[in-house]
């Protein structure tokens, strides 16, 4: 890497090293970092670069760390037992077959026992004696080529073998988990690395490291008196200050007095911490009438001490602010100045695209009365089918309150008769874009807009997003060229794919409008600066990233609101979409290339020869806790793994709907059809209870519903009108709750609910961190 770089700067190479240098070997990688292996593969793979291998990437026997692959058990022998202690266990030896794994096995290497039960303990432990099962004589693995070997372990392990008897780990497979010898050669290649101390982390250790251009600039004062003790004082650009006393006072110096220059070369340039110090900021009060001496050591010494002092006070500074920004967001008054600031320079087109997309009419059947409004997110047509039916047998309770379903399908070819079942039941038809578009299936977004012309499209990635708001310049080129390119990769979705819908309306009076864009939480808008990028782009909805919780979602909604109402004040425009809250799901908590259908359901490596599990078979990953995690694929065959128990965030629509939030979106992941409706039914009336109680605490004066009302009402009889709605809203929520708590999953298991990502926690100050994790 040295080289390389010295080639490509022009920069000369640092010398090479003259002591030998330790090359790792493939063993030593598989045995260092490879895991979920077995015994055809050594778990080191080029991954995904290869393209789709879902048989060699992951082979999942296993999930923790297993080293290289000793052999497998072919006996147990069991001689007799041993009530002796400590020392090793000669009466239990397992005879283990070598075959051709090449792996050497001594005396002080960890091994364990795999039977392919990972969910279960396993047994294992330190080799105590490597012996030749013929003549029992003690031998060193590396000096033989015997195929067949005997392991000796200590008494404990030895008795737990022992009781399950001579048969009880036939066939296993014997791994080695630990190699002391290797430990120590990778301990010495980095001897140079200084390890992080776990505990009593000194000052100069939380202390983030810099590049020399972002040094803090750093002012210095010295003072010095004779009869008194030097003292020097540093100063950064933020006020923090730093100010420490040599051990002794100063005298008359014998030979060689202080000067300003001897003074600040003491100080030095403060190198290897993050001020920086120039000799022209170093200002020295000296008596220059006087000839004093003080030892450079102690002045040194006051220096470190007065830098100690600083960066404490910097550390201080750090924690205060965080401590202002718990929830981990600019207070609002910052984010009113820096978005007027930041979108004045703004050009009139946007980086993420030309404006506003045009909507869609809405359909004349769809109720609109509510003053807020959910989406629901269904992964089935039974789903689908069961939404449809609960708005229409639910009159106007329901109907008022759902507006739009969002289809989100594997099989793409049940996609456009979905679409038809939510239009015919007066809702908006929104339909989901995948989280990854790969190159090859960039023709994805001509499909979504042109053949489906769904009202609105849920947006999951900002190329997708980029490609769609700019997608009206280009409309009836991109409609004459089809509406998918044929993609080349393995897991590319191409044109053969994807079925034609019926059009929403006809389209040969003109190119086909923008339906509305609405970003998901993986747009990761965490803060009010994102936000209002993506929303001024033409988003007409954004959910916020689940690393925000409850009271950082409201605080978000806040700094947008108070941002966007002193834009109005100043005559500036502000964008018209709003945020949603994602009201019901099972966290998304695993994203990957790797599916699971094709791995464990067939023989395939990618899509083409895997006979498409998923397309009928239903998948959980059941965890350590005993809960199943769904596992879904989309159109690239991607996984995502949902969490087990359902995530509510009802319990803060009170707070949510104070700070503006109108939009609301439930998930559905493997919920049952016969579920939906309860569902659905249970979260509108929570909601409707939770607008009553929000609106009744502002019109006493509280958030943006506050209304102006002249009228001097009884303060005891507003108390005791907020008390009943509060009394109203709880009950309703504990009853959604015992609902959700007896959800099932396909499985026919319930989870429960929790509110998970949403509870509100107090941030970790970041001079709290180890300091490996703040650079």
């Amino acid at each position: 890497v040295d080289e390389s770089w010295a080639k490509l700067t022009g920069e000369a190479a640092p010398p090479a090293s003259s002591a030998p240098r330790w090359v790792p070997s493939r063993e030593d990688l598989a045995q260092v970092f490879a895991r979920g292996q077995d015994h055809q593969f050594d778990g080191l793979t080029e991954g995904f670069l290869d393209g789709p291998q879902h048989q060699v990437v992951v082979r999942g026997r296993a999930p923790k760390h297993r080293g290289r692959l000793v052999g497998r058990v072919v006996r147990v022998n069991i001689r007799g037992r041993s009530g002796g202690r400590g020392g090793a266990s000669g009466d239990v030896e397992v005879v283990v077959d070598l075959g051709d794994t090449g792996c050497e096995v001594r005396r002080g290497d960890g091994v364990v026992f795999d039977q392919g039960r990972p969910e279960s303990e396993e047994l294992g432990g330190p080799v105590f004696g490597v012996r030749d099962p013929r003549t029992g004589r003690e031998v060193d693995l590396g000096d033989t080529d015997a195929g067949l070997v005997s392991l000796v372990f200590g008494r404990d392990v030895g008795r737990r073998i022992a009781d399950l008897g001579p048969k009880a780990l036939s066939q296993a497979l014997v791994w080695k988990t630990k190699d002391p010898r290797l430990e120590a050669q990778v301990a010495q290649s980095l001897a140079t690395v200084v390890p992080a101390a776990s505990a009593n982390v000194p000052v100069e250790a939380q202390l983030p490291v810099l590049e020399e251009g972002r040094r803090r600039a750093v002012d210095a004062r010295v003072t010095v008196r004779l009869g008194e003790t030097l003292r020097v004082e540093l100063r950064d650009e933020d006020g923090n200050v730093g100010t420490a006393e040599t051990a002794s006072t100063a005298a008359t110096a014998a030979k060689r007095p202080l000067s300003t220059d001897v003074i600040a070369s003491a100080l030095g340039e403060l190198g290897g911490s993050p001020f920086h110090l120039a000799a022209s900021r170093v200002v020295v009060d000296l008596d220059p009438a006087a000839d004093l001496f003080v030892a450079l050591s102690e002045i040194k010494a006051a220096r470190r001490e007065a830098l100690r002092a600083l960066g404490t006070a910097w550390l201080a500074r750090i924690e205060e602010r965080d401590a202002e920004r718990s929830r981990g967001l600019l207070s609002s008054a910052e984010t009113q100045d820096f978005l007027l600031h930041w979108r004045a320079t703004l050009p009139t087109q946007l980086p993420l695209g030309a404006g506003h997309p045009q909507e869609t009419e809405p359909s004349p059947t769809t109720p609109t009365p509510r003053p807020y409004s959910i989406s629901v997110l269904c992964r089935s047509p039974a789903q689908v089918r069961a939404v449809a039916d609960a708005v229409s047998r639910r009159g106007s309770a329901l109907g008022e309150a759902v507006s739009e379903v969002v289809v989100d399908f594997l099989e793409a070819k049940g996609i456009p008769r979905a679409l038809e079942v939510v239009r015919e039941a007066g809702l908006h038809a929104v339909v989901a874009a995948p989280r990854i578009v790969k190159p090859a299936e960039e023709g994805l977004w001509r499909w979504l807009l042109y053949d489906l012309q769904p009202d609105g499209i849920l947006v999951r990635s900002t190329g997708l997003l980029q490609q769609l708001l700019q997608s009206g310049s280009s409309q009836e080129d991109s409609a004459a060229e089809g509406h998918c390119s044929s993609g080349k990769g393995e897991n590319a979705i191409t044109a053969g794919d994807l079925p034609v819908a019926k059009p929403a309306a006809a389209t040969a009076e003109g190119p086909v409008s923008t339906p509305r864009i609405h970003g998901d939480f993986s747009l990761n808008a965490a803060n009010a600066l994102t936000a209002s990028l993506l929303l001024s782009s033409g988003l007409a909805s954004l959910a916020p990233t689940h690393d925000l919780n409850a009271d950082q979602l409201v605080e978000l909604a806040e700094s947008l609101g108070s941002s966007w109402e002193a834009e109005r004040t100043q005559g500036e425009p502000a964008p018209d979409g709003q945020l949603e809250c994602i009201l019901h799901q099972k966290l998304p908590i695993f994203h990957t290339e790797h599916c699971v259908f094709c791995r464990f359901l067939s023989s395939g490596n990618s899509y083409k020869d895997c006979g498409h599990p998923c397309e009928t078979q239903s998948v959980h990953l059941r965890g350590t806790d005993g809960e199943d995690n769904l596992v879904l694929a989309d159109m690239g065959c991607r996984n995502t793994v949902f969490n087990a128990k359902a995530q509510s965030a009802a319990e803060y629509l009170p707070p949510l709907i104070s700070a503006g939030y109108r939009r609301f979106r439930i998930e559905l992941v493997d919920e049952p059809p016969e579920v939906v409706e309860p569902l659905l039914s249970g979260y509108a009336e929570v909601l409707e209870a939770a607008w009553h109680a929000a609106d009744v605490e502002d019109s006493q004066g509280h958030g943006p519903l506050a209304s102006n009302h002249d009228d001097d009402d009884d303060d005891h009889h507003q108390q005791q009108q907020q008390q009943h709605q509060d009394l109203d809203f709880y009950r309703v929520l504990s009853r959604l709750f015992d609902f959700l708590e007896t959800l099932p999953d396909s499985n026919g298991r319930a989870h429960g609910v929790t509110d998970g990502s949403l509870r509100p926690v107090s941030e970790r100050a970041w001079s709290s961190l180890r300091p490996t994790a703040r650079r």
